[in-house]
């Protein structure tokens, strides 16, 4: 008998070598203090916000420092003030955004009935792609960076794993469906359905993003066409109606 899922385990940050004195102010802080860390995290934002651009448009690798600085208009040197070299803005960055796309799906986490729970999460993935079109491309559209060092390939297996516990959230779902005898008998292998879940959303998501503004695509209302594959894809794995029921918001 196939045994249910195991608990959602707690939501994990990517674990960077970073400073966190950086991001933590002092208790009980001057008023100047406060106002040279509130100055400090705005320039980590911007700085953040030009090197997300750079790597989407070339990719971790073909990006310097010196382009960062270039791009958030800082000096060479005052961006080392901030990030110790270009791996722990990359850390700090995706630590940033991966938390923001666990919280999406946070809620969907404590719906009993695993396929609407699975529905759900899927939901909140796509809210979270087409709410921050920019941190899904880098997240999930873009190589992952490898530094080659032999101290940088664990960084790298960190990098890579970070979007496991969404992952895990949509794979522990799926084998308590499995467990319930929710869907279908001929779906039966957690990875194989897993992966077909993931690959639904992400390639409606990744189309728009990548192609949403062609003329002829007519990507006029992105968030429900995102729903309704979902809905086509929950209604072929259980064969019963999945959808947006009679005074349900989409």
């Amino acid at each position: 008998m196939t045994r249910s899922a195991k608990p959602f385990p707690p939501i994990r940050a990517i674990s960077p070598s970073v400073d966190q004195s950086m991001h933590t102010p002092a208790a009980a802080a001057s008023p100047a203090a406060q106002r040279r860390e509130h100055e400090n995290a705005k320039a980590r934002a911007k700085i953040i916000a030009a090197a997300r651009k750079l790597f989407i448009k070339r990719g971790f690798e073909d990006v310097s420092m010196r382009d960062i600085a270039k791009a958030a208009h800082y000096t060479p040197g005052a961006i080392y003030v901030h990030f110790q070299d270009k791996l722990q803005l990359i850390y700090v960055m995706m630590q940033e955004d991966f938390r923001a796309f666990d919280a999406s799906m946070h809620d969907a986490a404590n719906i009993t009935d695993p396929v609407i729970r699975l529905r759900e999460i899927a939901r909140g993935y796509v809210r979270f792609a087409l709410a921050h079109p920019h941190h899904y491309k880098l997240m999930f559209m873009t190589e992952a960076p490898n530094f080659g060092s032999s101290h940088d390939k664990k960084n790298n297996c960190e990098f890579a794993d970070a979007d496991r516990e969404g992952y895990n959230m949509c794979r522990m779902t799926v084998a308590d469906c499995i467990a319930q005898k929710r869907f279908l008998p001929v779906y039966n292998d957690v990875e194989t359905i897993s992966q077909a879940c993931w690959g639904c959303v992400h390639g409606v998501v990744s189309l728009y993003i990548t192609h949403g503004k062609l003329p002829w695509a007519r990507f006029t209302d992105p968030l429900r066409s995102a729903f309704t594959a979902i809905d086509v894809h929950m209604s072929g794995l259980t064969a019963t109606k999945i959808g947006v029921s009679a005074g349900e918001k989409a």
